[in-house]
């Protein structure tokens, strides 16, 4: 609830958008929006590769994870400030990285590793 009147009000912008990528995280694709997203994530990923290898004739698969850790890591700088659009690629990339679909191999153990740190720290 604080969260989207956070995002509504535009307040709390890198706190609101770093919690979105660990929550959804967290939460995993276990619901309904979450699942429906993950495919069509998958789909706009297997596009932007397509175009990224005829445009420049090398297949990348990991396009669209590279452009949302680039988006991420430049509204998250401390010299930087999020908007709206660090919302939307942390909840895109913590999709992608709860359903296993980054094809980035450094990003398999973040779900797995977000997981235990909650639960180490919470006492479960």
């Amino acid at each position: 609830m604080l969260g989207s009147l956070a995002f509504a009000w535009g307040k709390f912008a890198t706190m609101r958008s770093v919690a979105l990528f660990v929550g959804v995280i967290l939460v995993g694709v276990s619901g309904h929006l979450l699942a429906w997203l993950t495919p069509v994530l998958n789909l706009l990923g297997s596009l932007l590769s397509g175009a990224f290898a005829w445009a420049f004739g090398v297949a990348v698969p990991a396009v669209l994870a590279i452009i949302l850790i680039w988006i991420l890591a430049h509204s998250w700088h401390p010299k930087n400030k999020a908007g709206r659009l660090a919302s939307i690629a942390a909840v895109a990339l913590g999709v992608m990285v709860a359903a296993g679909i980054t094809n980035v191999g450094l990003l398999n153990g973040v779900s797995p590793g977000v997981t235990s740190t909650v639960s180490t720290t919470t006492g479960g």
